[in-house]
């Protein structure tokens, strides 16, 4: 794992497994108002100690040292310094945690599951797969953010434990969010554990609402199946990737491995081809019936409340996810 910032990107460039780079997750993150005044309380030098001043700030305001946190570790992570950064995710998991009154708590005793989601969509879709009437306890979406954010950071530093803990915390906050979701799936291939790794990548492509999180999950699938020596499959998969990734160098680079493998030419296979492949092999098409019909009806519904920008939300992933 190599941290290190892009000159004028400023994203930490991680070598992943298959030798290509990919960029830190980024977490947007609101910054209250207050937060000014709470950092202007803090005593000179602060920045000299980042973790013990943000333990300082969970202590009087936890609210406003969720989200400061994750700002503080992405901007730890842009510097090279994942240390810092773990430690600022620690602390903050930790501070309100203890804290078994805090609203922001996974542990509040509310007899509803803690859930944390991104935008109306997930709220919907989450919903439209779990019923209406389920019992939700909403925590603050940058609870998710801290999990995630430790659980990507920890796999990258090689502390799979931390990084599974972390992650499978931030899935159940965030059923509907493939990120986590990858994550556990590139734990499972280290320890060798296909069968996890397939149901996994199975479970982010039920939810995947992306061409980018689309275009991932058929390329994991592409390395599961070539790994299982099942290279028609694999190669319609990766071609498959491609109508909805079509920038992806992964999918070159497995296409290389497939091509090594088998010591054939390859050929692309037509789209019929791809998708009579994928059909006869129980592969979901595209995004799912759950994504297009929440999308669909939430479109509908927000264009008939007045409420635009959720209408251009659903219509744009409408129009992201139609490619396939």
């Amino acid at each position: 794992m190599v941290c290190m910032t892009m000159a004028g990107m400023m994203a930490v460039q991680v070598e992943t497994n298959d030798g290509t780079n990919a960029a830190s997750p980024h977490v947007p993150v609101p910054v209250p108002d207050p937060l000014v005044e709470a950092l202007n309380a803090l005593p000179n030098g602060w920045q000299d100690n980042p973790v013990e001043a943000l333990v300082s700030l969970v202590t009087d305001n936890a609210e406003l040292a969720l989200p400061l946190a994750v700002q503080m570790a992405q901007a730890s992570i842009e510097s090279g310094d994942c240390e810092t950064a773990l430690g600022l995710l620690d602390a903050v998991i930790g501070g309100v945690e203890a804290d078994g009154d805090d609203p922001a708590s996974l542990h509040k005793n509310t007899g509803a599951e803690p859930l944390a989601f991104r935008n109306p969509f997930e709220t919907a879709l989450y919903s439209h797969m779990n019923g209406p009437d389920r019992p939700v306890h909403p925590v603050p979406v940058e609870m998710f953010g801290a999990y995630y954010l430790r659980g990507w950071l920890s796999f990258e530093t090689g502390l799979y434990e931390k990084a599974e803990q972390s992650l499978r915390t931030a899935a159940a906050l965030n059923p509907t969010c493939c990120e986590p979701l990858f994550e556990l799936a590139e734990i499972a291939k280290t320890r060798g554990d296909l069968d996890a790794f397939q149901t996994l990548t199975n479970r982010a492509l039920a939810v995947a609402y992306t061409s980018g999180d689309l275009g991932r999950a058929y390329r994991s699938l592409a390395y599961l199946h070539a790994e299982r020596a099942d290279y028609d499959l694999a190669l319609a998969l990766c071609f498959y990737s491609m109508v909805y990734d079509p920038g992806s160098g992964a999918a070159w680079s497995e296409l290389a491995f497939i091509r090594e493998r088998t010591g054939k030419p390859l050929s692309e296979p037509s789209t019929d081809e791809i998708r009579s492949t994928l059909t006869a092999n129980g592969i979901q098409l595209g995004a799912s019936d759950a994504v297009m019909t929440v999308a669909a009806s939430l479109a509908q519904d927000a264009l008939a409340s007045r409420q635009y920008e959720d209408a251009l939300l659903a219509c744009h992933i409408l129009a992201d996810v139609s490619r396939g």
